[in-house]
């Protein structure tokens, strides 16, 4: 199983991810920080800092470093086109039972489908994990979980397209 931070089929730029366990007894710490901060060019192998905890990730396909972010606070960013991604092999840290994932995204004004902002599945069964969708028809956030049976989908707010959007998303597995 592999664990995806970005996927994108349409173009988007990030400009941090940061994962907070909201379990006991590690309430509220954070468990992994990727400010995609990187300079221009990076490449290869664990090349995308986690500056908490070292889950470094490998950017694939079109990943460019280095355009505007969201604000002055946050860096630059990393811009995603058609299947580029950065992948972080999976590991249980980077799934607990229950989690907040906070970041910012900038989604191309125009763009359509499916869009995938965050997603942490298991790529050999069926439903399982969860994934924060830009998408569908409606442009509007959907979260999706799944524990084998199926997809349970939380649709949220539509999105600015072609702005930056801040994200935070919670999952309290004790409520679901």
């Amino acid at each position: 199983m592999r664990r995806q931070i970005h996927y994108s089929s349409k173009p988007c730029l990030w400009a941090m991810i940061a994962m907070l366990s909201t379990a006991a007894p590690a309430l509220g710490q954070i468990v992994s920080n990727w400010q995609l901060d990187e300079p221009v060019g990076t490449v290869g192998a664990g090349s995308v800092v986690d500056s908490v905890s070292g889950f470094n990730g490998t950017p694939t396909g079109v990943v460019t470093f280095g355009a505007p972010g969201a604000t002055a606070q946050t860096g630059t960013s990393a811009s995603f086109a058609g299947a580029g991604s950065i992948d972080v092999p999976h590991t249980a840290a980077l799934n607990p039972a229950s989690f907040t994932v906070t970041g910012w995204a900038n989604i191309d004004a125009g763009s359509s489908g499916f869009r995938s902002v965050v997603t942490s599945r298991n790529s050999t069964a069926t439903f399982q994990g969860y994934i924060l969708y830009a998408g569908g028809n409606n442009n509007h956030m959907q979260f999706w979980t799944g524990g084998g049976a199926g997809w349970n989908v939380l649709t949220g707010p539509p999105q600015t397209d072609g702005a930056w959007n801040h994200y935070a998303l919670s999952y309290d597995a004790g409520t679901g």
